[in-house]
C-alpha cells in the first residue's frame, strides 16, 4: 500500500480532526501503520520470539 491509498483508507473521524491538516501527523500515522504491519509479520516468525 502506498501513501495515497492509505490516505483513502483512513476513517473520516480521523480525517476530520484538525491535526489531520499537519503533514507531520499524517506521515507519522502512515509510518506507524507500516511499522505495525512489519512487527506483526516478525512476531509470527518463531525465530524472533526468543
Amino acid at each position: 500500500m502506498d501513501y495515497d491509498e492509505w490516505v483513502k483508507s483512513v476513517p473520516v473521524e480521523i480525517r476530520n480532526d484538525s491535526l489531520w491538516n499537519m503533514e507531520a501527523y499524517r506521515l507519522s500515522l502512515f509510518l506507524s501503520d507500516l511499522g505495525w504491519y512489519d512487527v506483526t509479520k516478525i512476531m509470527s516468525d518463531k525465530r524472533t520470539l526468543g
